[in-house]
C-alpha cells in the first residue's frame, strides 16, 4: 500500500475508494488471505510478498491462480522494518540519517 500511496495517478483516494467497497478484506494472515483468493471469496489480493510465495507455488500446482503487477510511472524506494529485521538505506542523502533511524 506505501508503494500505491505515492504513485501520482493512484494515491490515497484510490486506496480509500478500494477499501471503501463493501466487500474489500483485510487480513494480516497470509493463510487466511490466500484461502480468500484461492476459495473465490476476493478476486484481488495485494501482496507483502508472503503471499505471493505461497500463490505461485499454488498457481504451479494448477490453481486458478495468476500473478499481475501495477505498473507504476514512478520509480520507488522504501525503508521500514518490522519484528524479525530493519532496513536503513545505504548512502542516505543525509549523513545522520541511518543514526536518526
Amino acid at each position: 500500500m506505501q508503494n500505491l500511496y505515492f504513485q501520482p495517478d493512484v494515491g490515497i483516494a484510490w486506496i480509500r475508494a478500494f477499501f471503501n467497497q463493501a466487500d474489500a478484506k483485510f487480513s494480516d494472515d497470509v493463510r487466511i488471505r490466500e484461502s480468500w483468493v484461492v476459495g473465490g471469496s476476493v478476486p484481488i489480493a495485494f501482496s507483502d510478498g508472503d503471499i505471493d510465495r505461497e500463490l505461485v507455488k499454488l498457481e504451479k500446482a494448477g490453481m486458478p491462480i495468476a500473478k499481475r503487477s501495477i505498473p507504476f510511472k514512478l520509480p520507488f524506494l522504501t525503508a521500514g522494518g518490522s519484528g524479525c529485521c530493519i532496513q536503513v538505506y545505504n548512502r542516505a542523502p543525509h549523513t545522520n540519517a541511518a543514526k536518526l533511524f
